[in-house]
């Protein structure tokens, strides 16, 4: 787990994880598909239209994560994201079109 994704796994926002797709180029089905977590699931949390489980959003921050996404909430005045490129990064979508 990355250090800096671990405490905040409760306190991720449904923008950071939509945002850490795009920067990943990946769609919900490629994060459903890698995390071991149903496309419902996402969808309902970047719609705010559920409230998964607490291990299921820290599946969906470490699957992230490992994509080279790290997670910022410690700013009082907001949240972000980065990708930390590095040459493990998978940017590509596996969904077929």
């Amino acid at each position: 787990m990355h250090p800096r994704q671990g405490p905040y796994a409760s306190k991720v926002h449904p923008a950071q994880i939509r945002g850490a797709r795009a920067m990943l180029g990946w769609t919900q089905n490629d994060l459903a598909v890698r995390s071991g977590v149903a496309k419902r699931s996402i969808a309902g949390l970047e719609l705010e239209t559920s409230r998964p489980k607490l291990e299921t959003i820290r599946r969906i921050v470490a699957t992230l994560s490992g994509g080279g996404i790290e997670f910022d909430n410690s700013d009082v005045d907001g949240i972000g994201i980065r990708l930390k490129m590095t040459s493990r990064n998978e940017h590509k979508s596996t969904d077929r079109k």
